[in-house]
């Protein structure tokens, strides 16, 4: 029986192959959450060489099927660069304060979230990633150092890369880890006032959203297809949907081998994200209507400034059990 992590070994080399991840069947363009693929992310889709196993560049083909667990699972092949050619829409608007504003070290910029409180701890804390955090008491500023309205904060805890088994209960892969990439910043208790628990656009975060953690399936079958939506200070409001699960890579050349949570595609062409909004909360709607922080956004698939149709998440409830977080809502 082969797991995600081998199926990757085995195509990365020699097939062109950037990861790969579980989820919904593209047909024409669109993803269909009710249909079970593997999908091989590529820079781009070939043509096959005459009827040779190879495509024009000699790269090895793509087989219509594999074998994941004890299931035969159709294969899709599928470009990370949007084909129908992408647009950037960025429409800012809210304060430095509010849910989804910057947060910056001393040499680069991201985004924060939202605002929660960890479990014993009197203060509140803002969510961003570990690239951007840096580490555990290291100083960030909010929005900016160079800010007249600048706030001096420090990071109080932060997750890089962990056991998959920690992360997620049903999956075990040897040698593979979840590139969690989180930190929460304290805000000083003083400047808490400034702050807002309100993601412009989005309203105000009351839950995590909690998926089925049973198997891979009922995994894929919580997550896949759901409709979300994140904002930031850099890129405004962006929409898109989760189109697949445990997106599992190469960190790096010759890096170990790493899971990310989701895939989030872009809704209508649009990309799902920027640089500099590494942090911002994905969201979706919770059965109430209220709003749910379903996954943290890492960055994207891409190589160089080409821009892409997938942005990488952690998964949030996971993260939050992980870190013992609840929702601040002032």
């Amino acid at each position: 029986m082969r797991d995600l992590a081998e199926i990757f070994e085995r195509f990365e080399t020699d097939a062109g192959v950037v990861g790969i991840a579980f989820g919904a069947k593209e047909t024409e363009g669109a993803f269909d959450p009710d249909t079970d693929a593997i999908a091989f992310i590529v820079d781009t889709k070939l043509p096959l060489l005459g009827a040779a196993r190879r495509l024009e560049d000699g790269r090895r083909r793509i087989p219509n099927k594999v074998e994941l667990g004890n299931r035969t699972i159709a294969s899709d092949v599928v470009s990370w660069i949007e084909p129908r050619g992408t647009k950037v829409i960025k429409q800012s608007s809210g304060g430095p304060f509010h849910a989804g504003g910057q947060i910056s070290n001393l040499s680069a910029t991201g985004t924060y979230g939202c605002l929660v409180r960890k479990q014993g701890d009197q203060f509140v804390q803002a969510v961003t990633n570990r690239h951007v955090a840096i580490g555990a008491n290291n100083v960030v500023f909010f929005p900016n150092a160079s800010s007249p309205d600048m706030i001096e904060a420090f990071t109080v805890e932060d997750v890089d890369l962990i056991a998959d088994e920690q992360f997620i209960p049903f999956q075990d892969e040897p040698n593979t880890y979840v590139d969690v990439d989180a930190a929460i910043v304290t805000i000083p208790q003083p400047d808490l006032a400034k702050f807002s628990v309100g993601i412009p656009t989005i309203g105000v975060p009351t839950a995590f959203h909690r998926p089925a953690h049973g198997s891979l399936a009922d995994y894929k079958q919580s997550l896949v297809g759901r409709q979300v939506v994140s904002w930031s200070w850099n890129s405004g409001r962006r929409e898109g949907q989760i189109s697949h699960v445990l997106y599992t890579t190469r960190r790096g050349t010759g890096g170990p081998l790493v899971t990310y949570s989701f895939l989030v595609e872009g809704k209508d062409g649009t990309v799902p994200g920027l640089a500099r909004d590494s942090g911002k909360a994905w969201t979706c709607t919770g059965p109430g209507g209220e709003v749910e922080v379903v996954g943290l956004h890492q960055g994207e698939i891409t190589k160089g400034p080409t821009l892409s149709r997938f942005a990488v998440a952690t998964e949030f409830w996971s993260l939050s059990e992980l870190m013992q977080l609840s929702p601040y809502t002032g």
